[in-house]
């Protein structure tokens, strides 16, 4: 049972009384205050707010705290330094909440049931709160945590702000922005539960990254990126519905990682196009691993992938699969696309600069899986003319619209594995009369070492193997090969003494797919 109580007003460590609420010690740092079990109403509306703390140092708790929503706001900190709010009720409208240029404050299991402002702030955390809405400005290294966010209009907004953790939330959003962040930089947003019709805005911000979230929603937008820097959207699931925008947008940005992300509609829309990810105006971009699905409607060609005005990108290892059109290229230069797996889209690709960029890695890289493609694969090489020598690419390239891809893959492309490699000599002197060096390479376990192609092994991706063939030997940790390769070629690829580390590459080839693997290790070139 609470206990009424005026509103209590703070002003100075001196201020911490019994008579303004103080109900014993053990704030922490050497045992300071706690204010608790108080029911504090104000009878009039707007009235004044519930706590008011001003100008401390001394560490205090407001626990088990209920404040009506006539207060205005409910608890006010201003010059603030190593306060807490823990188990309380906080009621007042609009502004639950307020922090003004406080510092080493601790929000957790509350319910702040309209707004928590928090302005030209340092080191706030909020975690395990029920919550409306937090607004963040001008402040510093911010933590939103393990929250249940309940409120109208923006649940969680950022603007002009520095090192903000946003993670592990439930905000459900509303028929407007549910997350925004603006003018800032240095932002995690990770493992969150977000939807509503905007689910994230970010804008004009750097170094941001978003990760392992669950998206949905977003009939005006699910996901909108501009004007950033230094932007990571990775290993999300996006399940959304529009009426006009892409699932996901990225416009005018500069260093883009889109990787690991499930991008798909929610269900058939019958009446809108849907396109999933959009990037225009923008330029070193990586769209790698995505799983981009389903983009079908009743209304025109809906899109998996469209980039317009962009240079300097790279899209590798994706599934593109049941769309109306796959990859869109548009108007784009320096583009890489290759290891990609286009599966029963109406179009598969369009290119309307296709001078400018390349779908493939060259060979033995490969190009990408297509479809219906009826090539087949009797040969290798870098012009397929070493016959009989099948290596898991097309013998002929694949032509789409205004493109080619001239090292089409037989068989969809699986995720690249890294090995373990050692080198026989570890030391290379080019005095020396050994003419070879060894690559001892341990295949990841389950991985068959007869499915390894020869001829697509390579040190660095471009020394190939000195005797054209890889000896295969079984160990109790798996499958080793042995390759060896002419110390000549490699001292050119090094003219200064030096520790290098050496790559060693090839492509892994089965019924059913085309695997890249790699492994690395470190050589010493002394004497040349």
């Amino acid at each position: 049972m609470l206990t009424p109580h005026l509103p209590i007003v703070i002003s100075g460590n001196v201020d911490f009384t019994a008579a303004n609420g103080v109900t014993g010690g053990t704030g922490t740092a050497s045992d300071p205050y706690i204010i608790e079990g108080w029911n504090i109403t104000s009878r009039a509306i707007f009235g004044p707010a519930g706590i008011t703390i001003n100008d401390t140092s001394a560490y205090f708790v407001i626990r088990n705290v209920y404040t009506n929503d006539a207060a205005n706001p409910g608890i006010r900190m201003k010059n603030v330094t190593n306060g807490a709010v823990g188990g309380s009720y906080v009621s007042a409208y609009p502004n639950s909440l307020t922090l003004d240029s406080s510092r080493n404050i601790l929000i957790f299991n509350d319910t702040i049931y309209y707004y928590a402002s928090i302005g030209s702030s340092y080191n706030v955390t909020l975690i395990n709160n029920k919550i409306g809405n937090v607004f963040a400005t001008s402040s510093t290294d911010v933590y939103i945590i393990d929250n249940q966010f309940h409120g109208v209009r923006c649940q969680a907004c950022i603007d002009t702000s520095s090192g903000v953790t946003i993670s592990g939330n439930d905000i459900p959003g509303c028929d407007c922005v549910s997350v925004s962040v603006s003018r800032s930089d240095h932002v995690s947003m990770t493992d969150n539960i977000i939807g509503g019709d905007v689910a994230l805005l970010i804008g004009e911000s750097s170094t941001v990254d978003i990760s392992n979230n669950k998206i949905t929603g977003g009939i005006d937008h699910g996901v909108s990126l501009g004007g950033c820097s230094d932007l990571s959207f990775r290993g999300n699931r996006v399940r959304a519905i529009t009426d006009q925008y892409p699932f996901v947008e990225v416009d005018s940005c500069n260093g883009v990682d889109i990787s690991g992300n499930s991008i798909a509609p929610q269900y058939f829309e019958p009446y809108y196009k849907e396109d999933l990810l959009r990037v225009s105006r923008s330029s070193n971009i990586m769209i790698a691993g995505n799983d981009l699905l389903n983009a079908t409607s009743g209304q025109g060609t809906s899109d998996a992938l469209i980039v317009s005005d962009s240079s300097s990108a790279r899209i590798i290892a994706n599934n593109i699969e049941s769309n109306g059109q796959g990859i869109l290229l548009d108007n784009t230069q320096s583009f890489q696309v290759f290891h990609n797996n286009f599966i029963n889209n109406v179009v598969q690709a369009i290119d309307t600069n296709s001078s400018q960029n390349s779908w493939d890695d060259g060979y033995p890289g490969g190009g990408n899986y297509w479809s219906g493609n009826k090539g087949v694969d009797n040969c290798s090489g870098i012009d397929q003319n070493v016959c009989p020598s099948p290596d898991g690419i097309s013998d002929a390239l694949y032509s789409f619209s205004l493109a080619e891809d001239r090292y089409p893959l037989m068989h969809p492309s699986a995720p690249a594995v890294t090995g373990m490699v050692q080198y026989s000599p570890s030391t290379v002197n080019s005095q020396s009369k050994t003419r070879s060096l060894t690559a001892i390479i341990q295949l990841p376990l389950g991985v068959d070492g007869s499915t390894v192609v020869a001829s697509s092994i390579r040190v660095n991706g471009t020394v190939s193997l000195a005797s054209g063939r890889l000896v295969l030997q079984v160990t109790k940790g798996g499958q080793q090969l042995s390759a060896r390769f002419a110390t000549g070629q490699l001292l050119a690829l090094f003219p200064s003494p030096g520790t290098y580390v050496l790559e060693v590459s090839g492509n892994i080839v089965t019924t059913t797919s085309f695997r890249p693997f790699s492994a690395s290790a470190p050589v010493r070139f002394i004497g040349t």
